[in-house]
């Protein structure tokens, strides 16, 4: 079965301004953050979550193909960054506004493991598939790359419900940190 392919240009001069834009607000944003309240924990926290959202919107383009692999550099920068965003939120709503407690070492073994290893397993099944320019081969990447996803839905989704429990559940402001 033959399946015609068209490229089309997919990123405009404008495109690429607004998200280097983005990107440097939220960086910026971050690095407030971070020297407003330096060793808070929850602070570095956000610093980390809203660097990794800078990382994202700015390599949300790639320039991946199978002569020009000097993409794939911003190509595993995406993928780090695109789990460390839940990551980062998940580590935050376990610290804030209450911290759940147990050991947090152990808390960012359990965040950050899964979507990394389903990151670096769908950033390498995404080289052999641009490496050997075939479609077919994108079918194994699509599908960790969509679990990528669920894992990133289901850490944002559990991590709100956890501010929100949080929050509902701590009776004053000095007793959140």
């Amino acid at each position: 079965l033959a399946i015609p392919v068209t490229l089309v240009p997919a990123h405009t001069g404008g495109y690429i301004a607004a998200m280097y834009a983005t990107g440097a607000v939220t960086l910026l944003i971050g690095i407030f953050v971070l020297l407003a309240r330096p060793g808070n924990r929850v602070a570095l926290l956000m610093h980390w979550g809203l660097t990794a959202i800078a990382a994202l919107v700015v390599l949300a383009f790639e320039n991946v193909t199978p002569s020009h692999t000097a993409g794939y550099l911003p190509s595993a920068l995406f993928f780090a960054a695109y789990a460390s965003v839940a990551t980062a939120f998940l580590l935050f709503a376990t610290e804030f506004p209450r911290s759940v407690g147990g050991p947090f070492p152990l808390r960012v073994a359990l965040a950050a493991v899964p979507p990394l290893l389903i990151g670096v397993t769908a950033m390498l099944l995404h080289r052999r598939a641009t490496t050997a320019g075939s479609v077919d081969l994108y079918v194994p990447y699509r599908f960790w790359f969509d679990v990528l996803r669920i894992t990133v839905i289901a850490a944002t989704v559990g991590s709100t419900l956890r501010l929100v429990r949080s929050f509902r559940t701590t009776p004053s402001a000095s007793e959140r940190k």
